[in-house]
């Protein structure tokens, strides 16, 4: 485990290309983070995220985005995600590849790549035309009832990143990453960084 500011934690493990989870609500919302994403220039990113929201919007809006893997789009305060439609419907910035969810296919898939297994199990979707808007959405059937489950691939995030509310020093804002198999950490992680590669934590003074 190790601390460096945030522009060093997002310099050094979030590259063009990766698969990023900025995971928390309100107050937790990790934007600095993602402001530093937007202001280092990534590119082509996997974003992953239950309810992005105003913060997912501008990166998308700066053409950071390549895909959005999400289960509600919008935001409750200021409503619809404007760039985000834009670049649905008119690939403005960029084209956006969407992977549709819910919630609870959202948290299956973040708990199966915990687990290092290969897909989440739920009771969901089945009945609805949500699978057949989003081919990732598979079914199984259980070895022992036979009943029929649905299946979501495991989200492995390569970096994710959340936010603390504490006294961190003289910095206001610092960030800790390390590797998701380095030494076991004195708190427990929030559950979107259990699956990812990379965590990074900013902190602040209240």
């Amino acid at each position: 485990m190790k601390l460096m500011t945030l522009a060093e934690a997002i310099g050094r493990h979030v590259a063009d290309g990766a698969c990023v989870a900025l995971e928390g609500f309100t107050h937790l919302i990790p934007f600095a983070a993602g402001h530093e994403i937007i202001r280092q220039g990534r590119r082509d990113l996997h974003l992953v995220r239950m309810t992005p929201d105003i913060v997912y919007d501008q990166l998308i809006g700066m053409g950071c985005a390549r895909r959005l893997t999400f289960s509600w789009g919008g935001n409750p305060g200021v409503g619809s995600l404007h760039r985000l439609r834009d670049a649905v419907e008119h690939g403005w910035p960029a084209p956006l590849e969407l992977d549709e969810h819910t919630h609870a296919g959202i948290a299956a898939a973040f708990c199966a790549g915990a687990a290092r297994l290969p897909f989440g199990v739920l009771r969901g979707y089945l009945g609805t035309d949500l699978a057949e808007a989003n081919p990732g959405v598979r079914s199984v059937e259980c070895p022992f009832t036979g009943e029929r489950l649905a299946a979501v691939p495991a989200i492995n995030p390569d970096v994710t990143s959340s936010t603390r509310s504490g006294r961190t020093g003289r910095a206001t804002s610092r960030s800790r990453a390390s590797s998701a198999r380095s030494a076991r950490p004195r708190s427990r992680p929030a559950r979107s960084s259990l699956p990812s590669r990379r965590s990074s934590t900013s902190c602040r003074r209240r």
